[in-house]
């Protein structure tokens, strides 16, 4: 069971991360220099919203496939929130190893990651990570 949730948690973390990925493709160079950087970030977070949404419906249905009816809801769900709990570890590492490889010679660290973000758009970010982490327990 504990590689069905390694394996599970790694499919959603890259489902999001790779609809982020293709969002910040289109935000970063068309809408941030019309809109600013808060506005692009708030628009797109909708958006992302809905690749969680899906990711996470994914990930609960392979998932339950997998899960012998034998389970019961209570079990279910503490499976799924510990996908849901491991995605996160997965996105956090991967989005603060991206910056740190981009910052290689300024000497930032996760604090930097946390701190340099918009108050407003940055608040939003890190909600989305709770939504992120509970769905798949949510959706079950």
């Amino acid at each position: 069971m504990f590689f069905t949730i390694l394996t599970t948690s790694l499919i959603y973390t890259l489902l999001v991360f790779s609809g982020g990925f293709v969002c910040g493709i289109i935000r970063v160079p068309l809408l941030e220099p019309w809109l600013g950087e808060r506005y692009a970030q708030l628009l797109e977070m909708p958006l992302m919203m809905v690749v969680i949404w899906r990711s996470a419906k994914h990930v609960v249905s392979r998932m339950n496939r997998q899960l012998v009816e034998t389970h019961g809801r209570n079990t279910r769900k503490r499976k799924h929130f510990a996908v849901g709990a491991l995605a996160l570890l997965w996105f956090l590492a991967i989005e603060i190893g991206l910056y740190k490889l981009v910052h290689q010679g300024d000497g930032r660290g996760w604090r930097d990651w946390v701190w340099e973000r918009d108050p407003v758009s940055g608040t939003a970010f890190f909600a989305m990570l709770g939504v992120f982490m509970a769905l798949p327990a949510i959706l079950v």
